[in-house]
């Protein structure tokens, strides 16, 4: 379960994605506005831990999200459901940083792991 859902961060993907991201916004969209970023940025520099919500109403949402997030000059949320580890999303998305979580664990025994 471990290796399932480690991350493999790779500056150099994280860089070629948000160049084909920017490319993408700029065709998608004919502007994107963000606001209060400086407000978010300032509460992350203070220490504090930040939970972003994006509304899901399409895989564009938590993209975009991502790619304001590191244009903020912030450390993008790394995290995805089991259901985006297929070839090739998986390897790139786990090569971003993401780990995978399962939404359930039904079919799974579950094991607990304690480190001290």
């Amino acid at each position: 379960m471990m290796d399932e859902i480690a991350g493999d961060y790779s500056v150099s993907l994280v860089r070629l994605g948000e160049r084909f991201l920017r490319r993408l916004w700029g065709r998608l969209y004919t502007n994107i506005k963000v606001n209060n970023s400086q407000v978010l940025r300032k509460l992350a520099q203070d220490g504090h831990e930040i939970i972003y919500v994006p509304c899901h109403r399409s895989h564009m949402d938590y993209l975009l999200l991502s790619y304001v997030i590191i244009q903020e000059g912030l450390v993008m949320p790394r995290i995805a459901g089991i259901n985006l580890n297929f070839w090739p999303a998986g390897t790139i998305f786990r090569k971003g940083g993401a780990f995978f979580i399962r939404r359930s664990f039904a079919w799974q025994p579950f094991i607990f792991y304690y480190f001290s």
